[in-house]
């Protein structure tokens, strides 16, 4: 492997041609076509793009391989891979390359439904590993039984990220479980959007319930529609001046138990929900 910090530190000393020619070289290799929203996005680079947007774009295996000789002399703000039909070799390939090259700080990988158990593992190792990865969406992108653990570990000791989507990604019961309990101990996520996953029963509201009694820096937290979140407030607490948490679980079609509400020392909206 190339030393990518080299790239990190001398961005000036690659050009729009080398990686136009590197990438096509790789494709060839592969045996793969060329993306031509990636060439385009490449021909405008000047020095660090805002984002490399390949949302609706087919990746398999050898387009995701094909993608490193960009990963290694180019970083994003945001690698949008949104609905790009990604499977366990190509999310694996692709989480891989993005965690060794630092390449994102913001990187959506929402409604792709089949990059499996080994996909998330690969995802997880990145969560654990990058430094610079600040926003995670993973919206409709299942996050099953047998996945949860590995995303559970990640998130109890992730350094970097800030923000977390999973609306819609089937968590309820034990995936939710792992999940909150992690993050219990997790002290840099800010932000976490639950919408659409059907919380309900005594189980997910008490591990709700416990996720912000002994949470302290989630500031933003949505259950149904985050549309409606505001900014959380200050409150006073023991004569200090703490960070509040404003709660939204606008229009759940679960039943919360009032504990939920005793779990909670700051701010709580639970509008069109029957408590």
């Amino acid at each position: 492997m190339i030393n990518c910090k080299a790239y990190y530190c001398h961005p000036q000393n690659v050009t729009v041609e080398e990686i136009v020619a590197a990438y096509k070289t790789s494709c060839q290799k592969l045996n793969c076509k060329p993306i031509p929203k990636l060439l385009k996005q490449i021909l405008e680079l000047s020095q660090r793009l805002e984002c490399l947007d390949l949302k609706g774009e087919k990746l398999d295996y050898k387009a995701s391989e094909a993608l490193e000789e960009v990963f290694k002399r180019v970083q994003f703000k945001l690698v949008d891979l949104e609905a790009t039909n990604l499977d366990e070799d190509g999310a694996s390939a692709l989480f891989d390359m993005i965690e060794y090259y630092e390449s994102a700080t913001q990187l959506n990988i929402s409604f792709n439904k089949h990059i499996g158990t080994r996909g998330w593992q690969a995802a997880a190792h990145m969560m654990r590993k990058t430094s610079c990865l600040q926003s995670l969406e993973a919206r409709n992108t299942p996050l099953l039984d047998h996945s949860a653990p590995f995303v559970a570990r990640a998130l109890r000791i992730s350094s970097s990220l800030v923000v977390l989507h999973l609306e819609n990604s089937s968590l309820s019961g034990r995936p939710f479980m792992l999940l909150a309990t992690a993050l219990k101990m997790n002290v840099t996520l800010r932000e976490l959007f639950l919408a659409d996953n059907k919380l309900n029963g005594l189980q997910d509201s008490a591990q709700l319930g416990n996720l912000l009694k002994f949470n302290c820096t989630i500031h933003r937290l949505a259950d149904r529609f985050p549309g409606v979140i505001i900014p959380s407030k200050n409150i006073i607490n023991n004569n200090k001046l703490v960070p509040s948490i404003h709660v939204c679980l606008w229009g759940g079609t679960g039943t919360l138990p009032c504990a939920i509400v005793c779990a909670l020392s700051r701010l709580l909206n639970v509008s069109q929900n029957i408590l």
